[in-house]
């Protein structure tokens, strides 16, 4: 159960995304894409959580797969 709390806690605290490209992006924790055109629509409406996992997201930066 130890385990499970952790995982919790980490889903919570938000995660960057990832960007593959200018307009794709995915989620740090279980790698799903994110459904959100980046390039077309506003910041207000990108996705506070992943469909996937529920990982909470942190738009203020962004991290690419290079780093």
């Amino acid at each position: 159960t130890d385990e499970r709390i952790q995982q919790l806690i980490r889903r919570d605290a938000p995660a960057v995304p990832y960007a593959e490209s200018l307009a794709d992006r995915n989620c740090p924790v279980c790698g799903a894409g994110i459904h959100w055109d980046a390039l077309n629509d506003p910041m207000k409406d990108a996705p506070k959580f992943c469909s996937n996992c529920g990982q909470q997201f942190d738009w203020r930066t962004e991290k690419r797969y290079s780093e």
